[in-house]
């Protein structure tokens, strides 16, 4: 074989750089992204030549299959001659191409001619010039292109493989791949972090109501924000595509690793809204209000917030408490000043130690600066002391709502709730120790969950509760 012609889209590159580049530009410029948009009016190729020129892509992270690499090269080491043959724009092609070294040619779209389906079939035909070739694609566009071509290399996954072949398609190889699956769907919405959700029902439980309806409207609100966190998770991850590549644990993400299509995302988005914005509308609209400030405010940190030094540590102590206001919005129940006040102390303590955990890993790592963050490796000492500051200051909010007549009013046997104390007191130290040691859990609610001291501490801590009643 002379010549092996190599899609990229979805066979080089586990994604598609048309939707790369959109949410590039969308999170640097939105209202470039808009101004973008307006050129599909011209056509997809200058669609993708204005999200090109617009975007900040990191070619270098992009997530390259290694199968398909591994095919290269060993055409590469019988002489064949390597082309890069897309419908992405030009500049882009030439950017990976330029990065991976392996290619020979780079026949892409210009702005004018979407380089797809016949077009590209014919460009490849015309440029062979009689030589045989070898065509290298995964998606149903390539189909008259694998039927012209003299050897036909299939990057797909079976079932749709199994499908060409009922069309007559013959592969002279198949490089089976796996396909987006339920598994990386659900887990692309972190069901795990609904866990944080549960903060709903607390303003209820310390509220001693034991009305059912109220307890209905606290489970709505519940699903409702499980709903729209999730659509908020997705978004991040669409946003941050590059910065999780470079993480050592993020670039697992199924949106990073190429696992789930990008386009799937903007689907999910809207639909998780919509469902989470229809279940809100069972409840007081007061809710409602709190699940939009919600929204908007995990849409501005998404967007620029995070990457500000400690407005994103604010922001997430922030989002956790305002989890609070809604339960008690819900269940139309007073929240009172003490859970806010202990609230903001206990969650901002959590926020830092997720970030001096990122810290640690970054260090390991040999670098400076955090990819998409407002900080510095060295500053990791400041952020424990902040952290561990911020735990003290929650413990002592608690001491100080258990001494007042607030629990007097509340509590039986208020005496009891004391033995609440040393029961923090000995887990804020703990999940502080265990970030110094570099062996926390990134994410502290992940963490909490999977602990078996912590799990001992909740359960503790509620017996004393329903105790003091």
């Amino acid at each position: 074989m002379e010549l092996l012609v190599v899609d990229l889209d979805g066979t080089l590159v586990r994604g598609d750089l048309l939707a790369e580049s959109f949410f590039s530009v969308l999170k640097h410029n939105p209202f470039a992204a808009l101004f973008a948009g307006a050129a599909l009016f011209g056509g997809r190729a200058q669609l993708k030549r204005a999200l090109a020129e617009r975007a900040a892509l990191d070619v270098a992270s992009l997530p390259y299959d290694d199968e398909v690499l591994a095919l290269i090269e060993e055409h590469r080491a019988a002489g064949t001659r390597i082309v890069l043959a897309t419908a992405t724009d030009e500049r882009l092609a030439d950017a990976v191409a330029s990065h991976l070294g392996v290619f020979d040619d780079v026949w892409a779209s210009n702005g004018t001619d979407n380089l797809k389906g016949d077009k590209k079939r014919a460009v490849i035909e015309e440029r062979a010039a009689g030589k045989p070739w070898a065509y290298v694609g995964d998606a149903d566009a390539d189909v008259d292109i694998f039927r012209a071509a003299p050897a036909a290399i299939a990057v797909a996954p079976a079932s749709r493989i199994a499908r060409w072949k009922t069309k007559g398609l013959s592969f002279t190889r198949e490089l089976v791949r796996e396909g987006a699956s339920p598994g990386a769907l659900v887990g692309a919405m972190r069901p795990h972090q609904w866990a944080k959700n549960l903060l709903l029902f607390v303003p209820l439980f310390l509220a001693h109501r034991p009305d059912a309806a109220e307890w209905l409207r606290a489970l709505l609100a519940f699903v409702s924000f499980c709903l729209v966190a999730s659509a908020a998770y997705i978004g991040n991850d669409l946003m941050d595509l590059t910065a999780d590549r470079r993480h050592p644990k993020k670039r697992r993400r199924a949106f990073a690793a190429g696992r789930l299509p990008l386009f799937a995302g903007l689907v999910m988005v809207p639909a998780l809204l919509g469902a989470g914005a229809a279940v809100a509308l069972l409840l007081p609209l007061p809710f409602l209000a709190a699940l939009a400030v919600y929204a908007v405010s995990t849409v501005a940190y998404s967007w620029r917030l995070k990457q500000l030094l400690v407005v994103d540590v604010v922001v997430l102590a922030g989002l956790y408490t305002l989890r609070l206001v809604a339960g008690a919005l819900a269940a139309e129940v007073e929240m009172s000043f003490w859970l806010s006040a202990f609230s903001l102390f206990i969650f901002t303590s959590l926020a830092l130690a997720k970030r001096h955990t990122e810290l640690g890993m970054w260090a390991a790592e040999k670098q400076e600066k955090v990819a998409g963050r407002g900080y510095l490796v060295d500053d990791r000492v400041q952020v424990g002391s902040l952290g561990a500051a911020a735990g003290f200051v929650a413990v002592l909010v608690l001491a100080l709502y258990i001494h007042s007549d607030d629990v007097r009013r509340l509590y039986a046997r208020p005496t009891v709730l004391w033995g609440v104390l040393p029961l923090l007191l000995y887990w804020i130290n703990r999940v502080w120790v265990l970030a110094a040691r570099g062996v926390l859990h990134d994410d502290p609610i992940v963490f909490a969950l999977r602990d078996r001291a912590s799990w001992i501490v909740a359960l503790l801590a509620g017996a004393l509760v329903l105790l003091a009643r």
